[in-house]
């Protein structure tokens, strides 16, 4: 399947589609549109979009500058093969960014949460070479959500 990955900064109209997408992902317990619509848009972060070859968004992703370096998330994708794709060009986002960046700014600091739910989620980041430093526990108060989570590969 031919597969393009676009960033929001070149394509604005795609917006509401990828926040629908992560709407799709998951059963939420509050309502993520609005939040997902800020997040992804916000100055100085970097969303895309993968989209199949009839246009359909099949993936999203972003990544924003952090206190040290930058930091992933969310991933979500409809295979590993469209994460990896997604993962890629958010790493060239903050390469192009980074070059002219503080020590703490450069690319090679890239921080994500790495959701265990999807077991397909590490070996996706480490084929690049990342390794964990802390593990980190997804908390729920009441019920769970019946969630899906194959196409959750960064949180």
């Amino acid at each position: 399947r031919e597969l393009t990955v676009e960033r929001l900064s070149d394509r604005p109209s795609l917006l509401n589609g990828m926040v629908e997408y992560d709407d799709g992902t998951t059963e939420h317990t509050l309502d993520r549109k609005e939040f997902m619509g800020r997040w992804l848009s916000l100055p100085g972060n970097h969303a895309v979009a993968a989209l199949d070859r009839e246009g359909n968004i099949v993936g999203i992703g972003a990544i924003r500058r952090a206190h040290q370096g930058f930091r992933v998330g969310p991933v979500h994708a409809e295979s590993i093969s469209t994460a990896n794709e997604i993962f890629s060009m958010l790493r060239e986002c903050a390469s192009a960014e980074g070059k002219d960046g503080t020590e703490d700014q450069k690319e090679d600091k890239v921080h994500m949460e790495v959701f265990g739910g999807n077991l397909e989620s590490a070996k996706l980041v480490q084929g690049y070479g990342f390794k964990p430093i802390f593990p980190a526990a997804r908390m729920f108060m009441g019920n769970p959500p019946k969630d899906d989570f194959s196409r959750q590969y960064i949180v």
